[in-house]
Formats: C-alpha cells, sequence, structure tokens
C-alpha cells in the first residue's frame, strides 16, 4: 500500500511495489502503469491481470480493489476537473474492459505517465498536469470500448456509503446502524453489499482496518500495539488472527519482509 494513496480525490501519482486495498471508488479516474508483471486488480464483477507496460483505467464512482502484494507499478489519481473535455464521456460511460495491453499503448502514453510524476515532484503546476492528463486521456481512450452506464450504474447510496465507511470503519458498526444512518432496509444494505462490493460488512470491515494495518506497519515505526488499536480491533489477539489468515504471516513478520521504502 502506497501513504500517498491515503490522498483519494486529489491528483497524486507515485511508484509501488506493494498494494492491497478493499474495495473502493474515487469521483475522479485512477490509472495504474504496470513496470513488472503480477499487479492484480478487481474492477466491478471482474479480476485482472497487469503485465509489464499495461495500463488499467478505472472510471469514476467504480467499485475496485487491489490485491498485489509483490509487483512494480505507477499509480496514478485525478479529480474530475482535469479531464477536461473529457470528463463528460468518463461520468458517463465505463470500458467493456478497463485494460489497455502494452502493445496498445500509444509512446504519449508511458511518457505522459513520467512527466506526471516529475511535476507531482516538482513544481506540480496544475495547467501542466491538465494538459498532460489531457494529452494521455486522448491517446487511451479511442483505444477502450466504452458503454453507456445505465441506472443499476449510477453511484448513489454506493458512494455515500463508501465514503461513510472510510471515515468511520476503525468504529463499531453493525449493518443494524448503518440501515438507520442510511435510511434504508437492512436487507438491501446487505443486497448491496453482496452485489456491488463482493464482501460482507463483517468482511468490508475487516478489509479496511487490515489495511490501515497495513499502511502503518510497511510505513511508519508505530508500534503493533498501537497499530492495532489505531485501526479499529478490539485486541491484539483478534487482530493477529485476522492478519494471518489474511496475509499468512504475522504482523511483525509482514513487516521485516514488506517495509515500504520511497
Amino acid at each position: 500500500m502506497l501513504p500517498f494513496y491515503e490522498k483519494k480525490d486529489v491528483f497524486s501519482i507515485g511508484q509501488g511495489r506493494s498494494l492491497v486495498f478493499p474495495p473502493h471508488l474515487h469521483h475522479g479516474i485512477e490509472l495504474i502503469y504496470a513496470h513488472s508483471d503480477g499487479f492484480s486488480l478487481s474492477v466491478g464483477r471482474h479480476s485482472y491481470h497487469l503485465g509489464t507496460g499495461d495500463l488499467a483505467l478505472i472510471f469514476p464512482n467504480t467499485v475496485h480493489s487491489f490485491n498485489t502484494p509483490a509487483a512494480s507499478f505507477t499509480l496514478l489519481i485525478d479529480p474530475p476537473n482535469d479531464a477536461g473535455p473529457f470528463s463528460a464521456v468518463l461520468m458517463a460511460h465505463h470500458p467493456a474492459c478497463p485494460i489497455l495491453r502494452a502493445a496498445q499503448l500509444h509512446p504519449d502514453i508511458p511518457w505522459a505517465i513520467e512527466a506526471l510524476r516529475r511535476e507531482y515532484q516538482g513544481a506540480n503546476d496544475g495547467y501542466v498536469v491538465q494538459a498532460l492528463v489531457q494529452l494521455l486521456l486522448a491517446r487511451a481512450l479511442p483505444c477502450l470500448e466504452l458503454k453507456k452506464n445505465n441506472v443499476e450504474d449510477a453511484p448513489g447510496i454506493i458512494s455515500q456509503l463508501m465514503a461513510y465507511l472510510g471515515e468511520h470503519f476503525r468504529e463499531p458498526l453493525s449493518l443494524d446502524e448503518l440501515a438507520a444512518h442510511f435510511s434504508v432496509s437492512k436487507y438491501y444494505l446487505s443486497r448491496l453489499f453482496s452485489s456491488r462490493i463482493g464482501l460482507s460488512l463483517p468482511q468490508y470491515l475487516n478489509e479496511c482496518r487490515l489495511n490501515a494495518a497495513i499502511s502503518a506497519l510497511c510505513s511508519t515505526d508505530a508500534p503493533i500495539t498501537d497499530i492495532w488499536n489505531d485501526a479499529g480491533y478490539e485486541s491484539q489477539r483478534s487482530f493477529n488472527r485476522a492478519f494471518k489468515t489474511r496475509y499468512g504471516a504475522s504482523p511483525r513478520e509482514y513487516r521485516r519482509t514488506h517495509r515500504y521504502v520511497g
């Protein structure tokens, strides 16, 4: 997990070698450019794997997740206003397949990604960023088969729900409490989790908490006791059990082998 990834829905770009992140969405666009084989992601109900030089484009308000413990990549998140004339297309459509293979990429695409990375580390001029993002989209979008969104694709409550859980996953939450908060039936929420997110509420909360723990383990020197408590676990025993089940290693072992280096 990249530390900068917490900055959602503002322009950010960075390189990493590990990205495990539960189902979520953004109001802007997200792009992943693979520098090596082995990058795995899910978009909607479909799973994909990227090889070296492949590009994934995640359109706005699309539920997606990552399960990539080891692969080299560049990840870009950008708000919709930077897309300029492409913004309306991004908001009203989705790609039949969000992956462009290396052989399909125009040479301007990897060049623009590297230029954006340098700009982000330097002046980070908004006009330059917009120009580069629009160049990238101008080269990528014609290579995608775009489909018009229908009513079921509209973000609606799913966007509100994901945003709420992103802020409150550290708290003890139940399906009844969420249903009351959003003034909907708990059975509706249960079906929503199953159909759109692919997890139950307890499973989703556990993924969010584990992700917060992974971020802290790999990018800070915080004591493990503080990490599991800050992530929302009630005890170190429950944290260790969930962690070992998910990652096949103890938190201490995982920190030794996956420590993030900028």
